[in-house]
């Protein structure tokens, strides 16, 4: 990898070129592999040299980590330097953002909307986000950021080549552009709304357009919950969709109908989906499968009724049959990725979404040293809820935990697979991670875990029964005594 060299004598200081404008604009609009700043994605260049310098002078003006990092270098790559990492992580932990060693949107804006630093007669001076602004780009909006992170679902979908292939469809912008189609949206917009929306048709497809949400499933939801707008508690809560409003009797009030809609576009493309074909295909339950849209059993039905009408009206060649995209939503697009040569088997890929990239990376390294082409993934993130007594904190829920019960097509308690489970953990303890105190009494299992970013890798039965029984009544002795 070529070094940045840095000609001027604050080294920090890196020369703000059209072409890291550019680079650093994609990297706090972009939320996933591509344009994250990281040992494992973007690992060199002026980018680089920019966050070193830039999180180095941060870290001189933090007294107890200034003698950690003073001697670090700007060589504008993570290879040539590897104390950024740490040092990305310590910036991470200290602003209570997720400690993975990666500068992304979450991380980009922590620091640009605090520090931009610049020597100035021998001290490092922060200006802030006016400084960053001035000097380097504008930073976007909160609700840009909010579109920019809610959309992460579909972008790590992409960056793990899951690319699923849905009915046509029609959207938003395609509806705005075309005169007659917008006249049948209106149409029905208008017809349930009693003439009286409390929101312009137009506007609402704006809205959809803007977080590329399918604008079909949107009119049909906002029919079912209030008549878009016009009945019950959604005309005094401006909340047309009902986003918080209980059955128990639990409001959510916004201050205009705009805001509530922008609630419950950030909730679908966030915890549920963005188009009509996967909402209903999937049963109308969140991604992570922690329950449903609504309590009504016949609500999927429904919208899939009104969704079904409406696209009949506007261009009935994007319709689809309710069975195709409940069969084909049952394991999304496939069961199945490739990260860095080795195979990963899902059960449960519909929680592909919330899952560190960085895990499988790790994994898939530790794997490839180890001679291991294929692992079996019986449980990624709920698997591990059991272990947060463990005296470390669980972080099941932001998507570090794989639960692996079979490597190469053996089955971990078989001599081979035994043997396999072994020369993994063996290259997972080579790169950092480390046996848990409780995974190392557990009768059925060992539990490694990285401690610096909390990813844990759990190897299903991966010792002798005889050895399991010992440890188990070894350990009824010690909470015994």
């Amino acid at each position: 990898m070529n070094n940045v060299k840095v000609t001027v004598t604050e080294v920090f200081k890196v020369e703000i070129t059209p072409e890291l404008r550019n680079q650093l604009h994609l990297n706090q609009t972009v939320d996933n592999g591509s344009a994250y700043v990281s040992a494992m994605h973007v690992s060199s260049g002026a980018i680089v040299a920019f966050w070193q310098g830039q999180l180095k002078a941060w870290a001189m003006t933090q007294p107890d980590l200034a003698e950690k990092y003073k001697d670090m270098q700007i060589t504008g790559s993570f290879e040539s330097c590897p104390e950024f990492t740490d040092l990305i992580k310590d910036f991470q932990l200290r602003h209570g953002l997720s400690v993975d060693g990666i500068i992304g949107p979450r991380t980009f804006r922590a620091f640009a909307t605090r520090y931009y630093f610049q020597w100035n007669n021998g001290n490092f001076e922060n200006l802030g986000q006016e400084g960053f602004e001035k000097f380097v780009i504008t930073i976007i909006s909160q609700e840009e950021y909010l579109r920019v992170i809610s959309s992460r679902r579909i972008g790590l979908l992409s960056y793990y080549g899951i690319t699923p292939t849905l009915p046509p469809g029609i959207s938003a912008k395609e509806i705005l552009n075309d005169q007659r189609k917008f006249e049948l949206f209106e149409q029905i917009f208008l017809q349930y709304s009693g003439n009286n929306p409390p929101i312009s048709a137009r506007r609402f497809l704006e809205l959809c357009a803007e977080y590329d949400f399918d604008p079909t499933l949107a009119l049909a939801q906002a029919i079912q919950e209030s008549n878009i707008g016009t009945k019950g508690r959604a005309v005094y809560t401006k909340n047309i969709f009902n986003v918080g409003n209980t059955d128990s009797g639990d409001n959510r009030f916004f201050s205009s109908f705009e805001d509530g809609m922008r609630a419950y576009l950030e909730l679908m493309v966030s915890k549920y989906a963005s188009t009509a074909e996967e909402f209903i295909g999937k049963g109308a339950m969140r991604i992570d499968g922690a329950g449903k849209y609504a309590t009504d059993p016949n609500y999927t039905e429904r919208i899939y009724g009104f969704v079904h009408r409406i696209r009949q009206h506007i261009d009935p060649s994007t319709n689809f049959a309710i069975s195709d995209v409940t069969e084909r939503f049952k394991l999304l697009s496939s069961n199945c990725i490739e990260v860095g040569g080795v195979r990963f088997k899902l059960s449960s890929p519909q929680d592909l979404p919330y899952m560190n990239p960085l895990l499988f990376q790790e994994v898939a390294r530790a794997a490839e040293r180890a001679g291991i082409s294929e692992i079996n993934v019986s449980c990624m993130i709920t698997g591990h809820r059991y272990y947060t007594t463990a005296g470390y904190v669980s972080r099941h829920m932001s998507g570090n935990a794989l639960d692996i019960n079979m490597i190469n097509g053996h089955h971990v308690t078989t001599p081979t697979g035994r043997y396999l489970a072994d020369r993994l953990c063996e290259e997972l303890q080579s790169i950092g991670f480390t046996r848990n105190r409780e995974g190392s009494e557990n009768p059925r299992s060992f539990l490694w875990q990285c401690p610096e970013h909390y990813n844990h890798i759990h190897v299903s039965n991966n010792i002798r029964p005889d050895q399991a029984a010992q440890n188990y009544l070894a350990r009824s002795e010690k909470k015994a005594a």
